[in-house]
């Protein structure tokens, strides 16, 4: 949907007169962005091809380049941040929409928030999409070592994994892809989130640059 108003408003011209493909999914990776896609102003997907509006799912997150925007999660306070709160209200209003997108970036423009913001903003959001049993999309850039850590520490303590899990732009090494496809079949039996549903196993998509 792009950033400001200008890029909105050419968003939903195309979005009114049609798209093609099959479905799109529109990330809102700040809390300015949140309102834009609510669940009041779009209607549930589907596959239908001769509705664009319906065509549309909602994806709703903090984006690691953003995660200096928001408050960080203190290490010793145990209730959630507002802005969690608010993205667990828009996703239960929207029973359709992903979390995302989140991850890690490392580039030199954003590391110096890296292990006060982007850390923990992204660990809550992974544990918010498990525990409503969402798909994320996960960004990562020179920080392939953390996801792998964070994985796997979620499946040591017992927390699982969303149900999908989107590598977005992947480019890390095959050892690494690897390494993350085989923590996720370690998670792979059924469990119970902590609304006491039942999960199904988790799955990965990996998207690469042409």
């Amino acid at each position: 949907a792009g950033y400001g108003i200008s890029s909105r408003r050419r968003f939903n011209t195309k979005k009114a007169t049609g798209m093609q493909a099959g479905q799109y999914v529109v990330v809102l990776v700040q809390p300015e962005d949140w309102a834009f896609c609510n669940s009041e102003s779009w209607s549930r997907p589907s596959h239908d091809r001769r509705s664009s509006s319906s065509s549309l799912r909602q994806a709703f997150g903090i984006h690691p380049q953003c995660a200096n925007c928001i408050t960080p999660p203190q290490p010793n306070n145990n209730h959630n941040p507002n802005w969690l709160r608010h993205i667990k209200s828009h996703l239960q209003s929207a029973p359709w929409a992903i979390v995302g997108e989140i991850g890690l970036d490392r580039n030199t423009h954003f590391k110096s928030f890296f292990a006060s913001h982007q850390h923990p903003t992204f660990l809550l959001q992974l544990r918010l999409a498990t525990e409503l049993h969402r798909p994320v999309s996960i960004h990562s850039v020179k920080a392939d070592g953390t996801l792998v850590e964070i994985l796997q520490t979620e499946i040591a303590e017992k927390r699982g994994l969303p149900p999908t899990i989107c590598l977005h732009s992947f480019s890390g090494s095959m050892e690494t892809l690897q390494r993350i496809i085989r923590i996720v079949e370690q998670s792979n039996t059924k469990h119970h989130n902590a609304a006491g549903n039942s999960q199904s196993k988790c799955r990965v998509f990996v998207g690469f640059n042409a």
